[in-house]
């Protein structure tokens, strides 16, 4: 068990003891600190944000099964999914806390998708949002800050764990959706969504070692943002599930 790895990524998204604001503060003033730090006006971060997460992803991301979904098993919403392999930094950076945010941007901008990215910054322009704090930070919340609460906690897995938990994940999201079968609509799109994740878990079996360490950050039978976060000897892996309408 690669410990090392399993404390860089509490670090990176958990809660600092006594820290309210930290876990949804932390991506947020690390990019305004960091990457954002040379943008003055709400509208210019947005769109070097997102070019920024288009440059990692070209740099990085090495496979992608993203935005499809399968029948809920904790709620009466739909669970939304998204799989991501990404490349190891070579050299190995002095600072993984730092590659971590911006593969798990990377992961979010799957996730949320180009339009939907691009609605956001509009909406949230002509809202003109500004944060309770009157300083350098206002006028500009980053999208997909909502997918770095940690609610219930951190679970350290293998990957026979892992992947058996998505295994049974399928199996009772596949009986739960036996119910659903009068909606001739809804069952074309579960004819291949079905298929689409019994592949996505075939590649992990085929590409994911068994000594490999997994962190699961929230639990899915909470109803919260489960975050999937697997490292390899070449590999990092991101696995995002929500309940969505």
């Amino acid at each position: 068990m690669d410990l090392n790895f399993v404390n860089q990524v509490r670090q990176a998204f958990g809660q600092e003891e006594g820290d309210k604001e930290c876990i949804e503060a932390k991506i947020y003033y690390f990019l305004m600190d960091n990457e954002l730090a040379e943008c003055k006006e709400p509208s210019a971060r947005w769109k070097l944000l997102w070019e920024k997460i288009n440059l990692w992803k070209k740099e990085y991301l090495l496979w992608k099964d993203s935005l499809y979904y399968i029948c809920s098993v904790t709620s009466i919403y739909d669970l939304l999914m998204c799989f991501c392999r990404l490349r190891l930094p070579e050299p190995a950076p002095e600072d993984w806390i730092e590659y971590l945010y911006h593969m798990s941007l990377v992961a979010v901008g799957e996730y949320e998708g180009e339009e939907d990215f691009i609605h956001k910054i509009k909406s949230y322009e002509e809202e003109g949002f500004i944060r309770e704090r009157k300083d350098k930070y206002s006028g500009f919340e980053p999208f997909g800050i909502y997918w770095y609460f940690v609610e219930s906690g951190y679970e350290v897995m293998t990957s026979k764990e892992w992947i058996s938990e998505l295994e049974n994940i399928g199996r009772a999201s596949y009986e739960r959706y036996q119910g659903y079968l009068d909606n001739v609509e809804y069952r074309k799109i579960m004819e291949k969504n079905y298929p689409k994740y019994k592949e996505d878990l075939d590649y992990l079996k085929k590409n994911v070692p068994d000594d490999c360490t997994v962190v699961r950050v929230n639990k899915l039978e909470d109803d919260q943002e489960v975050w999937y976060i697997a490292k390899t000897e070449d590999s990092l892996y991101i696995i995002i599930m929500y309940d969505e309408v």
